[in-house]
């Protein structure tokens, strides 16, 4: 997976806490904190990234800031005031802090966390909680037995393991409690003698009596001893030490621990509710329905009782705490675009859109929150800045035109977007036109000059002015085409499919060029260089030699094509029509 930049982990930490603002220049990993800022409140804190992306937000507004010294001390002196911290310092909850006790007659002095003065754990010797000196735990071994003493100088706590000799002057170390009842253990040669069988039932008997023990015999402590429940005839093992601390059936201990867990859940959280009927221990988690949402969900049973209830509703909980008013929206936008207003009426979260109105155009449109707090206001506002921003100067349009086109002039005061037409003047035609400076850029200039430019000899298809005359003679030849279609039934005579040419047995440029020889007639370049007379005489004389050769032939418009593929265009024979029916016919022979 590829590492996170700052902006990443700022927009996903906005995304889960829109209240935190993010203020360090530089992010190293997930495990280096990042210095923060609660917009609510102004608390400045360092957090991990993934604390923050875990909703753990400003610890002043969810009451777990770090205090003061002077605050501690005010916290502390509000539940023991009868005692004085002289500490300088205070490192947090877990840290020692230096007391005195002010009751006359006392004036002791010791170290607590603060967590314990926190809990009105005031001066140890008042309470009777004094730890003891190593004198006094002589003094009291003494009263005890004097077979044996301490021969050390020095003792961490009264659990702790003690160095000590008897009067024969054996050394042995040890724990103190065991050394009053027990004595020296190399005088005394301390062993524990393995119990009998019977003894071992009565005791496990006089602890639970519906245990019952099936072994056949009991060898010591270490003996792995079968049980079976009288109530439940369920069977395990155990040994004499487990039982001696908790003389219960799993089962009968499942039972009682699970009917205990719900009867104290129904207290603390009704809206819980424990599905599973064993129980484990406290670590192992017991399956869960919530009745307010129906989500299903895992929670170890000491978690239960200390009320961590559904985490989909403890998640709303956390998203609804930090999330804004639509009041605390509406000013935050005032500050950051206040030519943008929200007219909505109600705010649910930094992605869902909300209603607003610009000030300027005094349009309505719809933006996230999240969008607008980055400073994403008005679309046309937006448009109106990015093309003005592009927009060209009529100085640098005027000198790229030059040089494009150096016979075009603009003659417009100002330019306003490229689509916009200007008023333009050609030096060469001196004809004046409007164009957009998209076209002219693109080269096109002037339209008379274009049409100068394609028109008569210029034109690539000019074929002597026999084009323009073709044109017009083709249109008199109506009468001939509708009975050359009657003819063939108005089907194409090689597919029988509807047709969509008429074609020329006999080439019309051959026709063409007989009629003019009959005629004596020149080839114009425009047909208005005919009289209206000779016109009448060439459409007459045309019609008539097209009966004279015959009627046309009717194809569909691929075939047309593939006939002109083969033979060409112009000068086309009834001869050259013949072969091609003749190949079409084979090949549908075959």
């Amino acid at each position: 997976m590829a590492k996170l930049t700052l902006e990443e982990v700022k927009a996903r930490v906005f995304k889960a806490l829109p209240t935190v603002e993010i203020t360090d220049d530089i992010y190293i990993n997930s495990k280096t904190k990042l210095s923060c800022r609660c917009k609510i409140c102004g608390c400045e804190f360092s957090a991990l990234y993934r604390h923050l992306e875990n909703l753990h937000g400003c610890p002043r507004c969810a009451g777990k800031e770090r205090l003061t010294l002077d605050q501690a001390k005010k916290r502390i002196y509000a539940v023991s005031p009868d005692i004085e911290v002289l500490s300088d310092l205070y490192t947090g909850v877990h840290g020692k802090l230096r007391c005195r006790c002010l009751i006359p007659d006392c004036g002791c002095e010791w170290e607590a966390t603060a967590k314990h003065l926190f809990e009105a754990h005031s001066c140890p010797r008042c309470g009777g909680n004094e730890r003891l000196t190593l004198e006094e735990v002589k003094r009291r071994l003494k009263e005890k037995t004097d077979k044996i003493e301490i021969i050390q100088d020095e003792y961490k706590n009264i659990n702790s393991k003690f160095k000590f000799r008897c009067n024969e002057g054996h050394v042995f170390e040890g724990n103190l409690k065991k050394a009053m009842n027990g004595g020296c253990p190399i005088c005394n040669d301390y062993k524990y003698m393995p119990m009998s069988l019977s003894s071992v039932k009565a005791k496990i008997n006089e602890w639970n009596p519906l245990i019952e023990v099936i072994n056949d015999k009991y060898d010591g402590v270490d003996t792995v001893i079968v049980c079976k429940c009288k109530l439940h005839d369920s069977v395990w093992e155990s040994n004499l030490g487990k039982l001696s601390r908790n003389a219960e059936c799993p089962k009968c201990k499942s039972d009682r621990m699970i009917s205990e867990i719900k009867d104290k859940l129904a207290e603390i959280n009704s809206d819980i509710v424990v599905l599973d009927d064993f129980y484990q221990n406290a670590t192992t988690k017991l399956k869960c329905l919530c009745k307010i949402d129906g989500s299903i969900f895992y929670s170890r049973p000491d978690h239960l009782l200390k009320n961590h209830g559904c985490p989909t509703c403890g998640h709303k909980k956390a998203i609804d705490k930090q999330r804004y008013t639509l009041d605390q929206v509406k000013e935050l936008l005032a500050e950051i675009n206040p030519d943008i207003e929200i007219v909505d009426n109600e705010y649910h979260n930094a992605v869902t859109k909300l209603k607003c109105r610009c000030k300027i155009h005094n349009t309505f449109f719809y933006q996230k929150w999240g969008h607008l707090k980055a400073k994403v206001g008005c679309p046309t506002c937006g448009a109106e800045k990015v093309g003005e921003s592009n927009r060209l100067t009529l100085e640098y349009v005027k000198e790229t035109l030059s040089g494009i086109n150096p016979n075009i002039e603009i003659r417009e005061n100002t330019y306003i977007n490229s689509s916009e037409k200007m008023e333009c003047f050609c030096k060469k035609c001196s004809t004046t036109f409007y164009a957009a400076w998209g076209n002219l850029s693109q080269s096109k200039g002037c339209p008379q000059c274009a049409i100068i430019n394609r028109s008569g000899k210029n034109n690539h298809n000019y074929n002597g002015g026999i084009s323009t005359l073709n044109e017009y003679l083709r249109n008199r030849i109506t009468e001939w085409k509708k009975d050359s279609m009657r003819k063939h039934h108005y089907k194409c005579v090689v597919t029988g499919e509807p047709f969509d040419i008429v074609h020329h047995l006999y080439g019309f440029n051959t026709i063409v060029r007989e009629m003019l020889e009959i005629e004596q007639l020149p080839i114009y370049e425009e047909i208005n260089e005919y009289t209206e007379d000779e016109l009448e005489r060439m459409s007459s004389k045309l019609l008539e030699l097209h009966y004279a050769h015959g009627l046309g032939t009717i194809l569909k418009r691929s075939v047309h094509l593939e006939f002109h593929s083969l033979y060409g265009n112009g000068d086309n024979t009834p001869q050259q029509f013949e072969e091609f029916l003749e190949l079409k016919r084979q090949e549908k022979a075959s």
